[in-house]
């Protein structure tokens, strides 16, 4: 005896506040006969998106078909197995009623489903029967299909083939978050095509995980990075979390850098250790970002900078730039703190350009031909905290209207070259809180600018 599912027409439909989209297509086979085969499926999508203080950003979407068991249509109770999955050789499942699929393998559990006339109905994400699906997970670009397993409870479970596509996956996908969300990257055990919602499906780049967040976050979003080496750049763009969560992208947080010690999690620019050919310009690139923090990373030989921050509002936390022509580099209308940040064998170390402001808390920078910390045309430099600046050509520079404030702590410019290099009508203020010792020349400061 056979389950023969056939075809129905099927349609598409996407609402996200109160927006819709329509697509329809057509059976591409009418009266299938073939064993346990479904030809199409009708497919109803909608996103439900909840409150802030309420459930988590899920999808649900309504999954219809036709039953025929020996060319009759079948009535009764039915029992159903379902996964998402992506990729072809090899397969993986994204997501499946019981969370239990693998590499689009039958799940464990099942979930009671009425046919009546040969016609059934599920709503694909109900919570109340299966696991939700997040969101999150249609924030990517690549093809996603529904694999589906029916028991007439005669024949057992029989995977209904072909797997259904979802167009356009990303058109389902969130452009805010609500809940608080964590993805997972391991450059060692993971994969692209993975969900990246835990730490067995992680994402093997950092890249793939930061291109599935949306532009909005209302509540902490964190991309957590497993210790290993990666080979990439990694671009940040307009990515905005409203205070106080945070967009977190985090790496090793128990090593604080100093001139020895560096994160475990490293991110480089070149392909080969041995000889550190150059392959890749920049970092980590932010660009127009609010609240998004970077936190422990070792980056290491990129030919522009180890992270470039233009415009917004970031944090950059126990992360170490070292032979990078500039370790941290922030352009216009830009405010960066950096905590526990160390720079080593660069030309600068932090960078402020063109009307821009960092904070520097408890940060060091060593061995950097040209400067340890520069402000150029109208920056700011807030020192806190201990701040260490050694073997430096010169240790802090700022020009054209450019300022430095020792605001608080105790801080260290010893055995550079020279210290402190002010010009065209710059200051520094409460140079009082720092020691010197060791240097050339401790200050160097033209007639229009000044050292209180």
């Amino acid at each position: 005896m056979a389950v023969i599912v056939t075809c129905v027409r099927h349609g598409f439909f996407c609402r996200m506040f109160g927006c819709a989209i329509t697509m329809m297509s057509h059976c591409e086979r009418k009266g299938c006969l073939m064993k346990a085969t479904i030809c199409t499926a009708a497919i109803l999508l909608f996103i439900s998106i909840a409150a802030p203080a309420m459930a988590a950003d899920n999808a649900m979407f309504d999954y219809q078909g036709r039953v025929l068991v020996q060319g009759i249509p079948y009535t009764g109770t039915g029992q159903m197995k379902v996964a998402i999955v992506a990729g072809t050789s090899p397969l993986f499942s994204l997501w499946s009623n019981d969370g239990t699929s693998v590499a689009g393998s039958e799940p464990t559990g099942s979930f009671s489903i009425s046919v009546v006339g040969g016609v059934f109905n599920a709503l694909i994400g109900d919570t109340n029967i299966m696991d939700a699906i997040p969101t999150i997970m249609f924030n990517r670009d690549d093809e996603l299909k529904v694999r589906v397993w029916f028991n007439d409870g005669s024949h057992g479970f029989q995977l209904l083939t072909p797997d259904r596509r979802l167009t356009n996956p990303r058109r389902l996908g969130i452009t805010e978050a609500q809940t608080t969300t964590t993805l997972y990257v391991n450059t060692s055990t993971g994969d692209d095509l993975n969900s990246g919602l835990s730490a067995t499906t992680a994402k093997k780049t950092i890249q793939a995980a930061v291109s599935m967040v949306p532009s909005r976050v209302f509540n902490n979003f964190t991309i957590r990075v497993a210790t290993g080496v990666y080979r990439e750049s990694v671009k940040i763009n307009n990515i905005h979390a409203a205070s106080p969560a945070r967009f977190l992208i985090v790496g090793d947080e128990t090593t604080v850098p100093s001139d020895s010690a560096s994160p475990s999690v490293r991110l480089t620019g070149t392909d080969n250790d041995s000889t550190h050919a150059i392959a890749r310009s920049i970092g980590f690139t932010l660009d127009g970002c609010g609240e998004v923090e970077v936190k422990g990373f070792l980056i290491d030989y990129y030919g522009y900078c180890g992270a470039n921050v233009t415009g917004g509002h970031v944090y950059l936390t126990k992360c170490k730039a070292t032979n990078v022509t500039n370790g941290f580099n922030t352009a216009p209308s830009t405010w960066v703190q950096f905590a526990n940040c160390w720079a080593r064998y660069c030309s600068t170390g932090y960078g402020a350009n063109g009307g821009s402001a960092m904070d520097l808390i408890s940060c060091g920078v060593t061995d950097c031909t040209s400067y340890g910390a520069l402000a150029q045309a109208n920056c700011t430099i807030g020192l806190y905290g201990n701040c260490t600046f050694s073997r430096n050509s010169y240790a802090l520079g700022c020009w054209q209207y450019s300022s430095a404030w020792f605001v608080d702590g105790a801080h260290s410019i010893t055995n550079n070259t020279n210290g402190v290099n002010l010009q065209m009508e710059s200051l520094t203020r409460i140079i009082s809180r720092v020691t010197f010792s060791g240097n050339g020349t401790n200050t160097i400061v033209s007639s229009d600018s000044h050292a209180y």
